[in-house]
């Protein structure tokens, strides 16, 4: 099922283990969202707010990241406040054994790390 969310306000929304596949997230606020182990495949995440938000474990499928198929732009937000690149490493947000993974500092981010390393 296709779902229309564009421009959508999903700020602090937990959407762990939802099913976006195909999902129009153009421009949508998923600020501090929770969207561990979604299925992203082939979202559009054009211009989206993803800062804050928790990827950790996003689901895999053959072996595959799923969000390696959803639409990035140069608008897309980051979970760290950068913008989105071709280059974008997004292992660095989704695997918690990459050495450079993201962690959130800020206490109300489901990302949140407690510790100061």
């Amino acid at each position: 099922q296709y779902v229309h969310l564009q421009e959508a306000n999903l700020a602090s929304v937990d959407l762990t283990s939802a099913n976006l596949v195909s999902a129009n997230l153009y421009e949508a606020n998923l600020e501090n969202a929770h969207l561990g182990e979604a299925k992203l495949q082939h979202a559009n995440l054009e211009g989206a707010n993803l800062q804050g938000m928790i990827l950790m474990s996003v689901a895999l499928e053959h072996g595959e990241p799923i969000y390696r198929n959803p639409e990035f732009d140069e608008n897309t937000i980051l979970p760290d406040g950068t913008q989105w690149t071709p280059d974008t490493d997004m292992t660095r947000f989704t695997d918690p054994n990459h050495p450079d993974f993201w962690r959130s500092v800020f206490k109300g981010s489901p990302a949140y790390r407690s510790d100061s390393s």
